[in-house]
């Protein structure tokens, strides 16, 4: 909370995306940062409860495996208490 506004994000995300320029993943569909995401993504879909993205990757085949396998995963912790 208290670097919020700060670019640490951003500075993360771009590291990120240097190292690892083809990535899927996978979001609650309720997270605010999917905002973000929405922006810097190549395509997403929807399933269930999940916002599955991906940038990097144009192979259909891939991404439908990759869709498919990250809907199919429990979730690994639960969101923040309020």
């Amino acid at each position: 909370e208290s670097a919020r506004g700060e670019g640490l994000a951003r500075t993360v995300w771009d590291h990120m995306i240097r190292d690892y320029p083809s990535l899927v993943w996978r979001s609650r569909s309720d997270n605010s940062f999917n905002v973000f995401y929405d922006k810097e993504c190549d395509g997403f879909t929807r399933v269930g409860s999940w916002s599955i993205y991906w940038i990097g990757v144009d192979d259909f085949e891939i991404i439908g495996r990759a869709v498919k396998r990250l809907s199919e995963m429990p979730a690994s912790f639960k969101g923040r208490q309020h």
